[in-house]
């Protein structure tokens, strides 16, 4: 049976204090193609957005379309029940489209989520 995603985001970051690469493999997203690298950043204190959701961290997807790499931002968490959530994509952010050609921090991919504003951390 496949490992809850949100546990495998949690453990590949943990400690919480880096951004890391994580297989392409180990994540249940089968709709985006080209996909090249998932990235992670699990916060170093989870927050809640609601009363049913906590958010543990941020994780990206970088696909290559043509000549063109572009990067997704998504959160991942828990609801009370225990299920895996996953919002997202987040794409309001200058290097959402780069060139294949160029070099990108990846630093510049996360913290895009509406909720930053409101006490989150990247």
């Amino acid at each position: 049976m496949p490992q809850d995603p949100a546990i495998v985001l949690a453990g590949a970051v943990s400690p919480a204090t880096n951004i890391v690469s994580v297989s392409t493999s180990c994540l249940p997203f089968t709709g985006m193609s080209g996909v090249l690298q998932y990235l992670a950043h699990h916060y170093p204190f989870p927050y809640s957005v609601s009363s049913n959701i906590t958010i543990a961290g941020e994780f990206v997807v970088v696909r290559v379309h043509d000549d063109v790499h572009k990067a997704y931002d998504y959160v991942f968490g828990t609801a009370p029940s225990g299920p895996t959530v996953f919002m997202g994509p987040f794409k309001n952010f200058g290097t959402h489209h780069t060139s294949s050609a160029s070099s990108v921090d990846i630093r510049t991919f996360f913290g895009h989520q509406p909720w930053i504003a409101l006490g989150g951390a990247a």
